[in-house]
């Protein structure tokens, strides 16, 4: 009996301290944000505005007071991400705000969200610059350097947000990545241009050179791209037949793998004589090249024997 009574005052007791320190918070924090806050320069103070998005779940006219710092308050903005709950509720509402204003404004910033040591930092900067595509262009060396990123959550999203980036804007940026100093950077550089497909058509002799990179594992991606991007049969199509000699037995299946469809497309969409003509002879060197690679080349597939 005396155990009860003793866990009925322990619970009380803690309820009771649960209580005490939301009335303590909501006391410490009425005044937090605009002229009352005793930080003349609580828009730029980080923490300030931590603690002006924490009295919004008391107070929801903090918000509306924050709103009005524009884009002073972003990097206290960002920094409210990993507290989760309606403060993070809060601060994804006033970013979007600031981005529907401004979008171009609030680039630069995301920038530099980009290089802060703390991931969920960097990951909501990638997420928030992916949501506005139209407006990141700015953005994509940064993006670019983000695919060597330490998180993989992080490396995803970046790679995502560079995908459906105008290819104007993104492929020149990808392709001088080919030639970038970290491996990574220059493996999923590759990837991502494999992604665009015939977006990428300008890749093609970046793509080509990327072969002779020191780093063996980046040829993997490069024959992918390759094999994905190639439309036009002169610049990709000699590197193809190449690979299929390479040291690597991944590498040279792929390239198989991409010469054959790459015969069968140009059979199924040639239509007229000239076309039929010059797709039946694609398909004769890339034969050609599969047999010579020591593969049984065509036979046995009725529609590319009927090509050539």
């Amino acid at each position: 009996m005396r155990i009860r009574q003793l866990l009925f005052v322990l619970v009380l007791l803690l309820g009771l301290s649960a209580l005490g320190f939301e009335i303590y918070q909501r006391w410490t924090l009425r005044h937090a944000c605009g002229s009352q806050d005793p930080r003349q320069d609580w828009c730029t103070d980080v923490a300030a505005m931590k603690r002006c998005l924490k009295a919004s779940n008391w107070y929801p006219d903090k918000i509306e007071t924050a709103r009005q710092c524009g884009r002073a308050a972003i990097p206290g903005i960002i920094a409210s991400f990993n507290q989760g709950g309606k403060i993070r509720e809060s601060a994804e509402a006033l970013l979007a705000d600031l981005i529907k204003t401004d979008p171009k404004a609030i680039v630069p910033d995301l920038i530099v969200a980009l290089q802060h040591p703390d991931p969920e930092h960097r990951h909501t900067a990638v997420l928030f610059l992916k949501w506005m595509e139209p407006h990141a262009s700015d953005a994509i060396p940064a993006l670019i350097h983000t695919l060597d990123d330490e998180s993989l959550r992080i490396r995803g999203m970046a790679f995502r947000a560079l995908t459906i980036m105008e290819p104007e804007e993104t492929v020149p940026a990808l392709i001088a990545a080919l030639n970038h100093k970290q491996p990574q950077i220059r493996k999923e550089s590759a990837k991502v241009l494999k992604y665009l497909g015939g977006q990428a058509k300008e890749a093609i002799p970046a793509l080509v050179e990327a072969l002779k990179d020191e780093d063996v594992s980046i040829h993997l991606n490069v024959a992918s791209a390759l094999g994905t991007i190639e439309t036009d049969g002169k610049n990709g199509l000699p590197a193809l037949i190449t690979l299929l000699e390479h040291e690597n037995p991944r590498i040279s299946d792929i390239a198989a793998h991409d010469l054959w469809y790459i015969a069968i497309d140009r059979c199924r969409e040639a239509k007229t004589p000239q076309q039929r003509s010059a797709a039946a002879q694609t398909a004769l060197v890339i034969n050609a090249a599969l047999r010579k690679a020591g593969t049984v080349g065509f036979r046995g597939d009725p529609q590319l024997m009927q090509c050539i």
